[in-house]
């Protein structure tokens, strides 16, 4: 078997003698500023196949790293549409993209600091200027790209996600207006949020036509977790949201055989067998510095049967301010709680910080390349 069979066996939990290890987005990767210091520590030149998303992000990293750090999965992304990624570039380096949604740099992120739809009525979404889902130049090339990375390396393809339902529809709206609707003016939240699934619904089949018989994962988001709890009560997610996740999955799943990851930071512990209900297949990124998510080894223990685990390495603190000493435990233990079975994929808990010490970067991937090399069954 190549490296791609074998992953496809502890992804699908039918193998645990082999490590996957993944660097790369949405939040396993980690943010320019760091990567340039790495680059540098490492004595790396820039390369023409880096790829760095808008909010400097990146998407794509030097060859020399992907081989090095033995990394497993390469992505598919999407393209802009015919309007292009940036609709406007304000005086103030705002900038408002297709969906209308502003957002501003700062430092290494952008931030979104105003809402198109924040006082709008739910008449006003049928005259709304929504992003085309059927616009061809979203998926031009895309085939050609899969097809080539699919037959000339041994990576594992996975299908990058292109946006969330509940994130999308509360950054038309505001966080805080869009909560506040949830609770007191749900018919507009729905209406909202059924807009945006139109849209990713008519939007994938077009993708995954593309790309879909030669990706083994496909990546979905929401966060629906703060560093102590959920954003909202489970009852909420369940009743209001999780219906239009469904909706989705379901959609992915007509058009590709490949499994669904289903991105949430934070603390979602209380909604995990949820997600399994509706089709989530693997659960990212595992962020183990939140309330109820440190115990990895309950949560193998819980769920490790029916549902896969990627990520959990802590880029919180161990990451960015432990020891190397530090890492090299960090890396051990979350080993041992979730892959013995297989079903575990290691990556890091977030986007890898700036502050992060490349030692560091360096010291978790080298530890992870090691262990993986012994059978992951048998006393690690």
């Amino acid at each position: 078997m190549n490296r791609r069979e074998i992953v496809r066996q502890v992804l699908l939990r039918q193998a645990d003698n082999y490590l996957p290890i993944d660097l790369g987005p949405p939040v396993s990767s980690m943010t320019i500023t760091g990567y340039r210091r790495l680059k540098q520590y490492l004595g790396l030149e820039d390369h023409p196949s880096e790829v760095i998303a808008l909010d400097n992000v990146i998407l794509r990293f030097h060859p020399k790293i992907m081989e090095e750090f033995g990394i497993d999965f390469i992505r598919i992304f999407s393209k802009p549409g015919r309007k292009g990624a940036i609709l406007q570039e304000l005086p103030d380096g705002t900038i408002v993209d297709e969906w209308g949604r502003h957002r501003k740099l700062y430092i290494d992120y952008l931030e979104f600091v105003d809402f198109p739809l924040k006082e709008a009525t739910i008449t006003e979404l049928e005259s709304y200027p929504w992003p085309d889902p059927n616009d061809p130049e979203r998926v031009k090339g895309l085939e050609e790209e899969a097809r080539y990375l699919y037959e000339n390396t041994d990576y594992v393809l996975v299908a990058d996600t292109i946006g969330g339902i509940f994130e999308t529809s509360w950054q038309l709206r505001g966080l805080e207006n869009f909560l506040i609707d949830l609770k007191v003016n749900p018919e507009f939240a729905l209406a909202l949020m059924e807009k945006v699934t139109d849209y990713f619904v008519q939007f994938y089949p077009h993708y995954l036509n593309a790309i879909g018989k030669y990706v083994d994962v496909v990546v979905i988001l929401d966060d629906f977790g703060s560093q102590r709890d959920l954003m909202l009560s489970p009852e909420v997610v369940v009743k209001y949201i999780l219906p239009f996740e469904q909706r989705l999955i379901e959609t992915i799943h007509r058009y590709t055989s490949a499994l669904v990851m289903f991105h949430s930071c934070g603390s979602v512990y209380r909604i995990i067998p949820e997600l399994i209900k509706i089709g989530v297949d693997i659960l990212n990124p595992i962020q183990v510095s939140a309330e109820m998510m440190n115990d990895t080894r309950r949560l193998k223990q819980e769920y490790g049967e029916v549902l896969t685990f990627w990520g959990a390495i802590d880029a919180q603190h161990v990451l960015p301010f432990g020891t190397r000493e530090d890492v090299r435990r960090e890396v051990q233990r979350r080993i041992q709680d979730l892959s013995p079975g297989g079903g575990y994929v290691l990556a890091s808990s977030h986007n890898i910080q700036p502050e992060t010490p490349p030692e560091n970067i360096v010291e978790m991937f080298t530890t992870a390349k090691r262990l993986r090399e012994r059978k992951l069954s048998k006393g690690i």
